[in-house]
């Protein structure tokens, strides 16, 4: 029963009640989907930007420590990293260890929680858990991310690259030696 009117809703507010939340459930599913699809196709393009540098793809595993990452001019895929899953694990030649982690956003609001309140907090623990000399927490990015909360993540300790400029990425990698 409305408050405001004292009855119930006509037929037809009740058709229109249904429809504007089918719409809504739709929007959001869909949302997901694309996110997902997203982050796959993203870290596919990550991984083929390893293999092109010559890193090697290695079985995925649980690192507590640096040694159980994979060797330097390795990579690995969906592990866990201390108490968090990172995307894609990377061994670098100077025997750090790159921890990173695919985002795909939609919107400057929608990026709040996919890097800042999502990548943000596991470069967190990462750093905490394994010291900021051995990890290098990163963030792939791709689509619409608010400018003011990226830099704020940097300063967390998130490193940031775009997924449209993967040759920046790879000089990085090839260059991170002792």
């Amino acid at each position: 029963m409305s408050p405001v009117e004292k009855r119930e809703p006509s037929e037809a507010e009740k058709n229109a009640a249904i429809i504007a939340s089918a719409a809504l459930m739709a929007a959001q599913r869909v949302a997901t989907e694309r996110r997902s699809e997203g982050a796959k196709w993203q870290e596919a393009l990550v991984l083929d930007a390893l293999r092109e540098i010559a890193f090697e793809q290695v079985d995925a595993r649980t690192i507590t420590t640096l040694d159980a990452a994979p060797h330097p001019g390795q990579f690995c895929s969906e592990s866990m990293v201390g108490g968090r899953k990172a995307d894609i694990v990377v061994r670098l030649h100077d025997h750090r260890v790159l921890a990173i982690e695919c985002k795909v956003s939609n919107s400057a609001l929608n990026s709040i929680k996919r890097v800042k309140n999502d990548a943000g907090s596991k470069a967190k623990q990462w750093l905490a858990e394994l010291g900021t000399s051995q990890i290098v927490p990163a963030a792939m990015l791709a689509g619409v991310f608010d400018a003011r909360m990226l830099f704020e993540s940097q300063g967390l300790g998130l490193t940031l690259w775009w997924a449209h400029d993967l040759p920046t990425f790879q000089a990085w990698v090839k260059d991170a030696k002792k």
